[in-house]
């Protein structure tokens, strides 16, 4: 019987434990609506929607973390915890729903306050890193602002492709911003696979967005791809020269890259995006084998917002703006063909009239020859 008594304690143990922990995280949700323009594609309304609720999402996480932790006590303003909270938690899209004029979402947060805290306390001392954060958040404040001037002069002018590719740089620019604070996400939680996935996406989006080569370097160094991240770094420092800290991390990737770890990690890695198909050939994993190949556009297909989909998006407007010219062509078409029926309907009109005074002019002339 006492035996059967302690099995109960257990298990009772356990579950209240478990439901301890389960009860940790906390989860924010909010809804968004999004009224499309005309050249808003479900893309483009995804990126602009995703990136107004995670705003409000941030806002309402930052307050709640302020209000029952201790990072009231580091010296930080609203706006500073909530950039830094960006770089901590990400946003999951639940539902969503497009018709062609209205993009509505349900977005959620789920995060454990203490854990939020404690990546902030590990952040705040990071100048660098806090400095990057801010810029990801006001980039995407700029873009917005863009989006938002860009679709009211588009409205009015459907043709300026100057102004559609401005509209779309901003768009690309929120949908780099969201993969970028994602990367940092899975990097804190030391997913650096998935983090260095997340920031190829960005690379894709902004082929000259130095921070996203810096982080996906630092990302390779935990998992032991030394030749990836001294790339990254080079790369990284052609495009920002002036930042002394990449070369600090390029140097400690170039000695460990010299001294590789020995023994074999207990961790399954899986293949990771390659920077080019020389250096995959080229570099050192910790368990000492060659990466597996497969093809970099198999691995971006995937997620939503990646290259391939913000290239069908821009097919897509493509092909919306050929058939706007087509059906503008056909309608001047049309109206040239009904100009000229009514043109021939008026001369049928005028022809008896016309030729009964040609009738009349003829007799006119021939009683004068008479007389």
């Amino acid at each position: 019987m006492k035996r059967y008594i302690s099995i109960a304690v257990c298990l009772l143990t356990i579950l209240l434990l478990t439901t301890l922990s389960f009860a940790e995280k906390k989860s924010f949700i909010r809804e968004y609506i999004y009224e499309a323009g005309e050249i808003d594609s479900k893309i483009s309304c995804r990126a602009i929607a995703l990136e107004q609720v995670k705003r409000l999402l941030l806002e309402e996480l930052g307050t709640y973390v302020q209000s029952v932790t201790v990072v009231k006590d580091y010296a930080l303003n609203n706006d500073q915890i909530t950039t830094l909270t960006a770089g901590v938690v990400q946003t999951t899209i639940r539902e969503e729903a497009w018709d062609g004029k209205q993009y509505w979402l349900k977005a959620e947060i789920k995060a454990d306050p203490d854990e939020v805290a404690a990546s902030i306390d590990k952040m705040r001392n990071d100048q660098q890193l806090f400095q990057d954060l801010t810029e990801a958040r006001e980039e995407a404040a700029q873009a917005l602002r863009d989006v938002e001037s860009m679709k009211e002069q588009l409205a009015l002018a459907q043709t300026d492709q100057a102004k559609r590719e401005t509209y779309n740089s901003a768009v690309n620019q929120l949908i780099a911003t969201d993969w970028f604070e994602r990367g940092q996400a899975l990097s804190v939680s030391g997913q650096y696979e998935d983090a260095t996935r997340a920031y190829e996406r960005v690379i894709v989006l902004k082929p000259n967005y130095t921070k996203a080569y810096s982080y996906r370097g630092l990302s390779y160094v935990q998992l032991g791809y030394y030749n990836r991240a001294v790339k990254d770094f080079d790369r990284a420092i052609t495009l920002n020269p002036g930042n002394k800290k990449i070369y600090v991390q390029r140097e400690i990737a170039v000695r460990k890259m010299k001294n590789p770890p020995q023994q074999t990690t207990p961790k399954k890695l899986a293949p990771v995006v390659r920077y080019d198909e020389k250096s995959r050939h080229n570099e050192i994993r910790k368990d000492g084998r060659q990466p597996r190949p497969f093809r970099l556009e198999a691995e971006i297909k995937r997620p939503v917002g990646d290259r391939t989909k913000a290239e069908r998006g821009e097919k897509l407007m493509k092909s919306q703006r050929e058939r706007q010219l087509q059906e503008k062509a056909l309608r001047e078409e049309r109206l040239q063909k009904k100009s000229k029926q009514e043109e021939r309907q008026q001369k049928r009109k005028k022809a008896p009239e016309e030729k009964r005074k040609r009738d009349k002019q003829i007799l006119h002339q021939e009683k004068k020859t008479e007389n």
